[in-house]
Parts: C-alpha cells; sequence; structure tokens
C-alpha cells in the first residue's frame, strides 16, 4: 500500500443480513481482512429469526468503526441498504452481499481507480460461482479499463456492458442521494444503479475479477407476480435515466435492445422459472403482441444472440418452453460429448 494512509477516503461498507446463522461470520472475517485501511462497516440485521444477531453482536464487539442495526420487522434488501446508507458517513460506499466470495483486495482497486479517475463510481468485474467454488460465468467485465462519463455509462448499462449489481462497484456517497433503491425485493439493484449512473461525472470499468456471486439453490424467494412486477419498476427507472440525458446521447438501438433482452426476455424468463404454464403462456402471449420484428432487428445490432432468442419466443409462442427445453438439453448433450 502506498500514500498517506491518513489521507485515503473513508468507505462506509453496507452489509445487510438475514437469518445467516453462524454463516456470517464469514464474511464479517472477510470484510475485516480486506486490504483497505480506512472504513466503517454497518451491518443491518433484518429482523432474522435465527441467532444471526448474536454471532454479528459477538464480532462486532471489539470494533469500534463497526456499527450494527436491528430491524424489528423484515424489511427487504432495498429498505435495508437505504436504512443503512442514513448510517454512512463515508465519503464512498461499497455495498456486499454476506454470502458471497471477493478478493482482499477489492474496495483499494475501487477506491484508488475512482481518485485516479475523479470518478464517481468505479466497478470491477464480478464471477458467477458454484458453492463448489468453480466460476461459470463473468459479469460486468471489460477486457480493459474503460473511463467514460456518467451519460455513455447509461448507454453501456443498456447494452448489458454494465449490469445493475451492487457488490462489484463502488459509489460515491453524494450521487447515492437519499433511499436509492426502491421498495421492492428483486431488481432493486438494477433501479438505482440506472438512477445514479446519469448523476456521475465519470465511471471507471476495471478488468480485474474481484467479485465472485455465489449462486446458491433456492435464492429466488419472490413470487412469479412479484418478480414480474418489480421488472416493470426497474424498466421505469432505466427509461427515466434515458429521458434525464441529452438527446445526442439517446440511442434508439440501445434502449430497445434493453426492453427485449432485459425487461421482454426477463418477463417470459421469469414467468418460465416462477410462474405456472397459465402464467408463462399470458406472458409469451404479450411478448409476440409487444415485440415488433423491428425492436428484434434494432436489439440484434447490440446483441445477435438477443435477437436469436427473441425470434425463438415470436416464432414459437406457445411452444416455446417445450422448444427451450430441448435446445438446452440438445446444448448439454453436446457439452458432454466433446
Amino acid at each position: 500500500m502506498t500514500g498517506n494512509l491518513s489521507r485515503r477516503p473513508l468507505v462506509t461498507i453496507v452489509l445487510p443480513v438475514y437469518n445467516a446463522g453462524s454463516a456470517v461470520t464469514v464474511a464479517l472475517q472477510a470484510i475485516d481482512s480486506l486490504t483497505y485501511p480506512a472504513t466503517e462497516v454497518v451491518i443491518i440485521n433484518d429482523a432474522s429469526t435465527d441467532d444471526t444477531l448474536k454471532y454479528v453482536t459477538a464480532f462486532v464487539d471489539a470494533r469500534d468503526s463497526w456499527k450494527v442495526l436491528d430491524l424489528q420487522r423484515n424489511a427487504g434488501p432495498a429498505v435495508a441498504r437505504n436504512i443503512g446508507l442514513t448510517h454512512a458517513s463515508g465519503e464512498f460506499v461499497w455495498f456486499a452481499d454476506w454470502d458471497d466470495q471477493w478478493s482482499r483486495e477489492i474496495v483499494s482497486v475501487l477506491v484508488d481507480a475512482a481518485r485516479d479517475g475523479r470518478a464517481d463510481m468505479s466497478m470491477v468485474a464480478g464471477t458467477w460461482r458454484l458453492p463448489s467454488g468453480r466460476d461459470v460465468g463473468l459479469t460486468d467485465g471489460s477486457s480493459r479499463k474503460l473511463v467514460v462519463t456518467g451519460f455513455d455509462a447509461v448507454d453501456l448499462l443498456l447494452r448489458g456492458v454494465i449490469r445493475g449489481y451492487l457488490w462489484n462497484k463502488l459509489f460515491r456517497r453524494d450521487v447515492l442521494g437519499v433511499d436509492p433503491f426502491p421498495d421492492i425485493r428483486m431488481q432493486e439493484d438494477l433501479s438505482a444503479v440506472a438512477s445514479v449512473l446519469p448523476r456521475c461525472r465519470t465511471v471507471v470499468l476495471l478488468p480485474d475479477r474481484l467479485y465472485h456471486h455465489v449462486k446458491r439453490p433456492g435464492s429466488v424467494s419472490s413470487s412469479s407476480g412479484g418478480g414480474l412486477d418489480h421488472l416493470e419498476v426497474a424498466l421505469l427507472h432505466v427509461e427515466a435515466a434515458v429521458e434525464s440525458l441529452p438527446s445526442e446521447k439517446r440511442s434508439r438501438c440501445s434502449l430497445d435492445h434493453y426492453r427485449v433482452a432485459f425487461y421482454q426476455l426477463g418477463r417470459v424468463g421469469t414467468a418460465l422459472r416462477l410462474g405456472g404454464p397459465e402464467i408463462a403462456s399470458d406472458v409469451i402471449r404479450e411478448f409476440k403482441a409487444e415485440v415488433t420484428l423491428v425492436k428484434i432487428a434494432r436489439a440484434s445490432i447490440i446483441s445477435p444472440k438477443t435477437g436469436m432468442r427473441a425470434l425463438l419466443v415470436k416464432a414459437f409462442g406457445r411452444a416455446y418452453p417445450a422448444t427451450r427445453s430441448l435446445l438446452i438439453a440438445v446444448r448439454n448433450q453436446i457439452k458432454k460429448s466433446v
């Protein structure tokens, strides 16, 4: 670590926890072992019904810069983060999930990138990690360092280069404002990121893979109807972000890509995953009516894969779920044979 440590900006780490039990200690130890020296930690116990609070308070007891907020009713991660922010005194804020994994260097790298680029937001790449420790995908990563304006970052969000996850991003406290997270239990992070990006003067993207989001069975807790509603809320925040841009920074292709890839296909995927056949059938019927070939063509300019998926839903309609299952089975069989 170089430079005068006393001049390092304070970073507030916001960590909501719910029914983590003794496993929360692993996350607290990981935060405690971060290489960045100037942090305060705000832990929000979201009305856990197990012994999470006992483990948290025992760990925090001897740490003056750590705070524990104990909510009396379960409010969900959005409200918990908003409450945590009211207790944040750092110049920067980093949000972590207690059941994920990260490099000890992540905050140091994020702060250095923000300071060097005079940025309001910095981000590193993240991986999807199985509980076994094997990484199975990459998200939010750029192949090289990028320094862009907040307006250009909105376009990167529409294109899927920047995703709405919080855990691999560092925010300047000022751009977050008050209560940036809408009171929903899915897509609240994307909604907040979309709202924040237009306020950023500069955003720095780094290729370093320093955060690992652990994919655990049963992590989706929302009902199908709620999931669809949350996609709608996120779309409204994304469209509001686009409307706030100067006209010359608005891309019809980029917005249509977001609507097709992350909203319309997101609705189909959510309905198939969480809803019954009747809900899935209704969502697919709406997709066929609302997603025109022109919109698919615009989305395809940015992502041919998105265009192909959209064409499959458009062409097969109610038969899409069976067609999708068949294609997945064929793909998996090919992987086994290679």
